[in-house]
């Protein structure tokens, strides 16, 4: 995450900044590694509790320093997955998607939706987090782009 700060640095403008997650997933041993630079925190759902938590991985966004102080605040976090376990990661214009009414889908909407479908497996969360963004949502219009990436160990 260093390197890619430090390349994209003198390319960034004072006013910008960009946000990105990675992550490392060690499918023999269930290890995911991952680093944050100021994008939103995945979701962890545990299946032995059946509870929802944020990988808050701390994290500066590219391109706001040169490095030193990108380095010094930017730390890899290190999560073991259990058989159910899964894990969501997904843009800020999930959680932002307005209603008829100007209001957020919001964290805690997507933590519920998330805790419900996660037994269901990758491919049900990602039907479940699209039904349930569609039904929030209805026909207005899309302000911001909306991805979602889930992983389950199975």
């Amino acid at each position: 995450m260093a390197a890619v700060n430090r390349q994209v640095f003198p390319d960034i403008r004072e006013d910008m900044f960009i946000s990105m997650t990675y992550g490392i997933l060690d499918a023999e041993n269930g290890k995911l590694t991952l680093a944050r630079a100021g994008h939103e925190p995945a979701l962890l759902f545990r299946k032995e509790t059946g509870k929802v938590e944020l990988l808050r991985s701390p994290g500066l966004a590219l391109g706001i320093d040169s490095g030193s102080v990108f380095e010094r605040v930017t730390r890899d976090q290190e999560i073991e997955l259990k058989s159910g376990d899964c894990v969501l990661f997904y843009t800020d214009g999930v959680k932002e998607a307005l209603d008829a009414h100007d209001e957020e889908f919001g964290i805690e909407r997507m933590c519920e939706t998330f805790r419900i479908a996660a037994p269901l497996g990758a491919e049900g969360i990602l039907s479940q987090m699209q039904s349930e963004l569609g039904r929030f949502t209805g026909q207005g219009p899309q302000m911001d782009d909306i991805t979602l990436v889930a992983i389950e160990k199975r």
